[in-house]
């Protein structure tokens, strides 16, 4: 039993390698074939990437994890339905973590898009500022 368990650990860290080698390669071509920047906001940073796709790979190795430990060996089975449900996951788990790091970005002081600094207009910040939280 305790070699099917460490079998198990070794498939799901191979397994979410791959996963993340293909998305790594998915991105570049989509990238590469449309001309485009994989995220085109340039106020992003350059952290916003690296941070969705390490926790969608870390959401799938987790999962990946908890089931191979979870079912005996003799009785794993392929399983659609858990199957689509862990990509569910991870896109979700991409997505929010997008949504977070971009909304965790420092909000501009009104000082440096006024007209003059301590007015009592109201501040309008450029499209390219980073919107406040």
């Amino acid at each position: 039993m305790r070699e099917e368990r460490s079998y198990a650990i070794v498939v799901a860290c191979f397994a979410a390698g791959l996963y993340l080698a293909v998305l790594v390669a998915v991105f570049g071509l989509i990238s590469l074939g449309t001309d485009t920047e994989v995220i085109p906001d340039p106020s992003a940073g350059p952290l916003v990437g690296p941070v969705m796709t390490g926790v969608a790979v870390a959401v799938l190795l987790v999962l990946l994890i908890l089931t191979g430990i979870r079912v005996p060996g003799d009785q794993q089975r392929i399983a659609p339905l858990s199957a689509l449900g862990a990509g569910v996951a991870c896109y979700l788990a991409y997505c929010l973590a997008g949504e977070w790091r971009a909304r965790s970005r420092p909000a501009t002081s009104c000082t440096s898009c006024c007209s003059r600094p301590g007015s009592s207009e109201a501040c309008t910040p450029s499209p390219s500022a980073p919107r406040p939280s």
